[in-house]
């Protein structure tokens, strides 16, 4: 199955390339965490920011976020196949930066603008 892949420019340079499209095959019942896994490979992880992976169908798939320290973590609810999670075969990664200046502030703040933002 082909998985169609758009992220959020980070900085001036990349904002020739937007909306930074690619593309992959994910084999029949590949689960989420492989879909997670090729978004930390093509999301450019940025220390203290925040990237959230979106389907217009599903909603919000999971979490990719590297804190103060650059240590990154993968977040999601999901444990079914790729073609159940993504049926319209199209990934959309949100950028949010400023995630662990202040932890607890900053993590609610950026939750609070990730909830407003899908509509959650």
């Amino acid at each position: 199955m082909q998985i169609y892949f758009e992220r959020d420019s980070v900085s001036a340079g990349d904002d020739c390339k937007a909306p930074n499209p690619a593309k992959s095959n994910f084999r029949k019942n590949s689960d989420v965490n492989s879909l997670m896994a090729y978004c930390m490979n093509y999301l450019p992880i940025v220390k203290d920011s925040l990237w959230v992976v979106f389907n217009r169908v599903t909603g919000v798939i999971g979490f990719i976020i590297c804190d103060d320290e650059n240590n990154t973590h993968i977040f999601t609810e999901y444990n079914k196949p790729v073609e159940e999670v993504v049926p319209d075969k199209m990934i959309k990664c949100s950028y949010f930066y400023g995630y662990s200046k202040n932890k607890k502030k900053i993590k609610e703040k950026l939750f609070d603008k990730v909830k407003k933002y899908y509509d959650l």
